[in-house]
Order: structure tokens, then sequence, then C-alpha cells
């Protein structure tokens, strides 16, 4: 009975454990912060705490080189970069990045110095109307990110970066059922069945 206690206990802490998911915006909660990089005075040292951004210039009104960046202040960003949110662990993290040639950027999210999640984001060299294309890119991770780094593997190593969204409340989740939750019913019913057995 104690073996089948902590088999049990250890399926449902395996099946329990998540990984980061991309989010798209619309599934941000309404408490997150954004960052637009808008009234700076065209330096990241203004930027409010707790973010922070290294590996990066300021674009826009605010600054001598917009470089044909639409939409207002955003900064521009040289790979290898880094967003940080000054070791608080944020639940919900987004970001917009958008590029006039394509490249393909990694994205690392961290935790203590580790690299929790990775991907890649394909940039389009499609220009519409004179504008940067700008995608939206978010990602969410129940145990926290306080992190992320942004580096190039080929194509252009600068990329311009807006509307930092974050936030420490995911807000209300669904409960998931446990990866391992099957399993487990079926060695339980398997030592049921064993059990009558020799019973019998």
């Amino acid at each position: 009975m104690r073996l089948m206690s902590v088999l049990a206990a250890l399926l449902i802490a395996a099946g329990s454990a998540q990984a980061a998911t991309v989010q798209p915006l619309a599934s941000f909660s309404a408490t997150a912060t954004t960052e637009g990089f808008e009234g700076l005075g065209g330096s990241l040292a203004n930027v409010p705490a707790p973010l922070s951004v290294t590996g990066g210039v300021f674009l826009g009104p605010d600054s001598s080189w917009t470089n044909g960046y639409a939409g207002g202040d955003n900064v521009l960003v040289f790979a290898p970069a880094a967003i940080d949110f000054g070791g608080a662990l944020m639940t919900e993290v987004g970001f917009e990045l958008g590029g006039d040639a394509p490249a393909t950027v990694d994205v690392d999210l961290m935790r203590g110095g580790t690299s929790i999640f990775t991907t890649q984001i394909v940039l389009s060299a499609a220009v519409v109307s004179g504008a940067e294309p700008w995608g939206f890119y978010g990602f969410t991770d129940a145990a926290g990110i306080d992190a992320i780094q942004i580096s190039a593997t080929n194509g252009r190593d600068f990329f311009g970066l807006d509307n930092v969204i974050f936030s420490a409340d995911a807000g209300p989740a669904p409960v998931p059922l446990p990866a391992g939750l099957p399993l487990l019913l079926a060695g339980l019913g398997a030592l049921w069945t064993v059990r009558k057995a020799r019973q019998a």
C-alpha cells in the first residue's frame, strides 16, 4: 500500500508539471503591464522598473535615428539582446518584434539564469506601406520567467522591439488533467486485479 501511494504521488507530480506555452495577446490577463517605450526621453535608462532592455538603442520621435520604424517610440535591439524583469518572476510575457529583412530569431525564456523554453521566430521580408512588419509573440509559464534572451541565427542581427507585456498574474486557468492520471488509474486497476487474484 505504501508503494502504491508513492507511485501515485510521483505520477501526479510528473503529470502536472507545466512548460512554457505560446499564447496570443487576447489570452493575456487584464492586469498585464504594457511598456510601449513612449515618452521616455529617448533613453532606455528611463524604462520603469522592473523592466530593462540591454543590447538596444531607442528609436522613434524621441531619438535622432528613426530608420523608418513606424508607430511611435520603439527600441532597436542588436542580437544578442535581453529583456529583463529585475529578478521578478512573470507568468506572462510578450513583445512585438519587427524587421524589414528576412531573419530567424532565437528566443530563450529564462528563469534563474537557465533557459526553460526556446523557440524560433521567422521574420518576413515583406514591408507594407513603407512600415516595418510587426508580430506579437506571447508566452506563459506558471513557475515564472525572469528574462528573455534574443539572438539571431541567420539574416540580419538587429530588430525592432515594442510593446513588451508582462504580468505576475496569469489569471484563473483551467485545471489540466495530469498527463499521468490515465497511467495512474491503469496501474491502480492492475494492482487491484492482482490483489483480488491473490485473495481468490
